[in-house]
């Protein structure tokens, strides 16, 4: 159960790489597409979110108090949702052309969904409010 965190770090930065990583390939303009790499579509910029959440998480593994750990369950399902959002959208065909997806692209949800697991199931050891008056 000790492995969970640094689990969750591990794949906070592979989340942090496959935004830099090609994530589907439309043909007929010829167009890469990656999560900072937009060029020619109306996707926007959907890795930044992704690196704010990934840093948030990085930032709020290893401390202890209760109100971050919710904090950062929340920061976390944020990021599953939007995973999916961009492997729904990225992936979905428009105007009859269908574009080519990437690794990259099935690994964000992935990636995601183990971050979360890994603020869900890391043991923390939450005292009581009686431990700090016993003697």
């Amino acid at each position: 159960m000790r492995f969970f965190k640094p689990l969750g770090a591990l794949a906070a930065l592979a989340l942090i790489a496959c935004c830099f990583l090609p994530w589907v390939y439309i043909a007929s303009p010829n167009i890469t597409v990656t999560g900072f790499d937009t060029t020619g579509t109306r996707f926007g910029k959907p890795g930044y979110l992704h690196l704010i959440f990934s840093g948030a998480f990085l930032a709020l593994l290893f401390l202890k108090q209760v109100w971050v750990r919710r904090l950062n369950l929340f920061f976390m399902a944020f990021n599953v949702a939007w995973a999916f959002r961009n492997l729904l959208l990225m992936g979905a065909c428009f105007a009859g052309e269908c574009p080519e997806k990437r690794l990259a692209l099935y690994l964000l949800p992935i990636l995601s969904f183990v971050m979360l697991l890994a603020v869900l199931l890391a043991p923390d050891p939450v005292g009581d409010k009686n431990d700090e008056f016993d003697t």
